[in-house]
């Protein structure tokens, strides 16, 4: 049985927590990418920026800063994920319509 991963927030008291980075909290971010949790987690992806996601998982060069790494609760990054959700859509709907249109 797997620990709940809960985080004390000055507005929402105890609840689930996911990791992110600093870009995605100061909104300079310029796309997010999920991360998936391990299994039995009661989120299902932390979020990192591109920027974030190559230096910890694809460039593996030693160069990632623990210091850019930020633990919120649910609820609060749900609030800081909306103007990055919004884009997502957007671009998605954009390679639908390309892909029809091709």
């Amino acid at each position: 049985m797997n620990c709940p991963r809960l985080i004390e927030c000055g507005d929402h008291r105890f609840a689930p927590c996911a990791a992110t980075c600093v870009h995605i909290i100061q909104g300079t971010a310029t796309d997010v990418v999920p991360v998936r949790c391990e299994e039995g987690s009661e989120v299902e992806h932390d979020w990192l920026s591109p920027q974030c996601y190559r230096k910890c998982y694809v460039d593996n060069d030693n160069t990632w800063d623990v210091d850019d790494l930020v633990v919120v609760c649910i609820h609060c990054l749900r609030k800081i994920m909306k103007p990055y959700r919004r884009q997502m859509k957007r671009r998605l709907k954009n390679i639908s319509a390309r892909r029809k249109n091709a």
